[in-house]
């Protein structure tokens, strides 16, 4: 290698190394893309790349799919949901770890947001479960394993999968459902275990009514329920895939895209739920520049560090490597952002620098660009999921009372058996 890839080389260890010391992730990736574009002399291009980037497909599906997580928050149709939901739960006592799972796990999906969920449904899930006799330190580990539900969203994640693999992102999505609902499914199995083991599945009494202000009377008298209202949430996903399955049997109706689907659906909202159209459609656009400045902007920069190792000739270097022994593509994909969202608490960034720097590459040593894509994904949400610096730990910590080294303390065994299992399932993918 030359002078100037080793340079970049040392340049983008350190890069990880500050963002795994909390260091602002945009920042890091901008300013060591722009060095490597500096010293390989393409600094202009490198600056175009964010204009086009900006205004690229994946931050207008991001931009739109955050819109409508925000007017469901405004017209509190998440927190219906979550209530809803959670009243059946209550009843089932006996499978309440499992139940609760499932049903987190939907609420999550729905949202499309891990820490927003959190920040929802905490109040609801957390008295639920401690009222049932669980142990608050289980309740807050069984919320935090919930939000890996938000694995299968249409989000930035599935997108950037979707761009790479040449498909739709609802094309990606039956890829995704099996190993998810089996890691969803067992990780709820290892937490009962361990809650039995534990003695943390029943019996708890909440003597100092430590959670007697989140629940009141009860969850259900407070919040009064429209059924119409709770279902809300899954409207976008209702018309993307029912748009799909009638534009193949008649042209009349045609297919939905994502953004279509959401800004419909943000339309649908505000007439079935009789809110503010004034305050609605603000708040959908607080959502679009949540999207921009939280979301895309981790794209945009994660494309400029890619652009940088691309041109002083890394990504080249990289491929021809890989190229002579495939398999440590999948080892990266499932070990590298599963790492580094553990010990930085963002399951996305590094993602989203995989499936940006290596992942569109992958088909040219023989190997799926939509199983490295959704490996890359799912190890990244498993290894927040058991982050003790992740904005959703830190979250279902404070409802549940608890600290968060507890919460991952539980999560941790099912989390690194679902990346077992994941990195197992798409090995007999990845070969064309």
């Amino acid at each position: 290698m030359t002078v100037t890839m080793w340079i970049s080389v040392a340049l983008i260890i350190v890069s990880f190394y500050l963002i795994i010391k909390k260091f602002e992730p945009r920042l890091i990736l901008l300013a060591a893309g722009i060095i490597m574009t500096l010293l390989s002399g393409k600094f202009l291009p490198a600056i175009d790349t964010i204009s086009s980037q900006l205004a690229g497909y994946i931050p207008q599906v991001i931009a739109a799919a955050c819109a409508y997580a925000y007017l469901m928050n405004y017209t509190k149709c998440d927190v219906q949901l979550a209530t809803w939901l959670m009243g059946g739960v209550k009843k089932m006592k006996a499978i309440i770890i499992p139940a609760t799972v499932v049903v987190g796990a939907v609420i999550c999906y729905a949202i499309n947001s891990p820490a927003g969920f959190a920040a929802a449904v905490g109040p609801v899930i957390i008295p639920v479960m401690v009222g049932a006799g669980v142990h608050p330190v289980m309740a807050g580990a069984t919320l935090l394993f919930c939000s890996y539900g938000n694995v299968l969203a249409f989000g930035s994640q599935v997108a950037l999968i979707a761009e790479g693999a040449g498909i739709t992102p609802p094309e990606v999505i039956p890829s995704m459902l099996i190993p998810t609902i089996v890691t969803l499914i067992g990780g709820s199995i290892i937490l009962v275990i361990m809650a039995k083991m534990k003695k943390e599945d029943s019996g708890y009494v909440d003597v100092n009514g430590d959670f007697a202000e989140q629940t009141g009377s009860d969850s259900e008298e407070k919040i009064k329920i429209n059924i119409l209202h709770a279902l809300m949430p899954f409207l976008p996903v209702i018309l993307i895939f029912g748009c799909m399955g009638l534009a193949s049997v008649t042209e009349v109706i045609p297919a939905l895209d994502i953004r279509q689907a959401m800004y419909i659906s943000c339309i649908i909202a505000v007439i079935l739920t009789r809110c503010n159209p004034g305050q609605a459609i603000k708040e959908a656009f607080k959502g679009v520049g949540y999207g921009y400045a939280e979301v895309s902007s981790l794209i945009v920069c994660a494309g400029v560090f890619t652009f940088g190792m691309q041109e002083v000739g890394l990504i080249d270097a990289l491929i021809a490597y890989m190229s002579s022994a495939s398999y440590i593509a999948a080892i990266a994909a499932a070990i590298g952002p599963f790492a580094i969202a553990f010990v930085s608490g963002s399951g996305d960034a590094p993602t989203l620098a995989f499936n940006t720097a290596i992942t569109p590459y992958v088909a040219d040593m023989g190997l799926s660009p939509l199983s490295i894509g959704i490996l890359a994904d799912l190890a990244g949400c498993f290894g927040r999921s058991m982050s003790p610096v992740a904005g959703v730990t830190i979250l279902c910590a404070s409802f549940s009372k608890q600290s968060p080294m507890d919460l991952i303390k539980l999560t941790a065994v099912p989390c690194i058996v679902g990346l077992i299992f994941c990195y197992v399932w798409y090995g007999l993918l990845f070969v064309h």
